[in-house]
């Protein structure tokens, strides 16, 4: 269970600071944001990385090299997913 909200956490931290950023945000969509709800979109996936490894390190070491190959996959998610979209 815990290694699912991690990893949920971690994609959707990964998730939202790619849609921070203009040039990830347009090949997902085609609405720009404001300035300020942009910086927000950005500390909320910040706060969801953040979130995720507090949550990884109450299992101690092995959770935190747990939490840290989460991460790592959910970034891969999102990195592949956005060089699909793109090739479409």
């Amino acid at each position: 269970m815990t290694g699912a909200l991690l990893f949920a956490l971690c994609l959707s931290g990964f998730l939202l600071l790619a849609l921070s950023m203009d040039r990830h945000r347009a090949e997902i969509t085609r609405h720009r944001l404001r300035p300020k709800v942009s910086t927000g979109v950005r500390l909320v996936g910040f706060a969801c990385l953040a979130l995720a490894f507090a949550i990884s390190l109450e299992d101690g070491g092995r959770g935190l090299v747990g939490g840290i190959g989460l991460a790592t996959a959910a970034a891969l998610a999102v990195v592949l997913g956005l060089a699909l979209r793109r090739a479409r």
